[in-house]
């Protein structure tokens, strides 16, 4: 997986993301304002955290929790990163500020 040509709604390169409750991770790079959108992934059920994810040469190197739909707390993007660390999945940037 790679964003690197991904236009996101607050910068380029990133994807949008969301994990259900089970740990699943759904990505998209693809935007459409008001057809598809975070809550999209999981026909706008619950998620366990949501935001932006930069992945580069399939390397995770960001996440954020900017999503205007679900508003993610600090909390979940902490259990994003946890996620993804214990897949091995390490040296990432976590940006817990919120622009939406």
């Amino acid at each position: 997986y790679d964003t690197t040509r991904a236009v996101g709604l607050y910068s380029s390169a990133i994807a949008m993301f969301v994990m259900d409750h089970d740990g699943n991770i759904y990505a998209s790079t693809r935007r459409v304002p008001g057809k598809f959108h975070h809550s999209s992934f999981v026909a706008g059920g619950a998620v366990a955290a949501a935001g932006e994810i930069e992945v580069r040469n399939g390397e995770v190197t960001y996440i954020s929790r900017r999503s205007g739909h679900y508003w993610p707390s600090e909390a979940q993007l902490d259990q994003m990163a946890e996620n993804l660390r214990s897949q091995g999945v390490t040296g990432f940037e976590v940006d817990k500020s919120i622009h939406c």
